[in-house]
């Protein structure tokens, strides 16, 4: 959606990919991926669940999004299977808020919080940052290993609307 234009009415249905603590939801279909705006109203998910959406457009950073006046459960499914992405893949935005996988070695892990780590993986001979919404199990090595990872890709965007850092 331009920046400048005025907000278009949609009538989506989509499979929920991902909700974050904000409660955002991503959604993604055949043709692509979106998601709907925080808000206290969003119910809470699963991924896999299938929704009926009903609001108008918003302008997303990057990609736009949906600013929800109804938020309907249509099913609970199964889970949108992952796209096999690259490194460049992720930094080129093609496949932001998609349900992706990748695969390296990794590199180092780092606990954020007592729930939260970031995990660096060498894929391609470039490394990538993997946000994790729950900290690995005390033990488990993941450094030298070779991993496959899936999740939403995401990432970090300048003031000039560009996608900078992938995660």
């Amino acid at each position: 959606t331009p920046v400048d234009s005025d907000p278009a009415p949609v009538l989506l249905e989509a499979t929920a990919t991902f909700q974050d603590p904000g409660l955002t939801i991503f959604l993604q279909d055949d043709t692509g991926a979106t998601f709907i705006r925080a808000g206290k109203n969003n119910p809470k998910l699963s991924r896999g669940d299938r929704l009926r959406i009903e609001g108008v457009t918003h302008n997303g950073l990057i990609i736009g999004g949906i600013n929800p006046t109804r938020v309907e459960r249509v099913s609970s499914g199964a889970a949108v299977a992952p796209r096999e992405a690259s490194y460049d893949d992720l930094a080129s935005g093609r496949y932001h808020y998609h349900w992706v996988r990748i695969t390296g070695v990794g590199r180092s892990v780092r606990s954020e919080d007592e729930n939260r780590a970031t995990l660096r993986i060498n894929t391609g001979g470039r490394v990538l940052e993997v946000r994790l919404d729950e900290a690995p199990l005390e033990g488990t090595n993941l450094i030298d290993a070779e991993l496959s990872v899936t999740g939403l890709a995401v990432g970090d965007i300048n003031d000039r609307r560009q996608l900078v850092t992938p995660y």
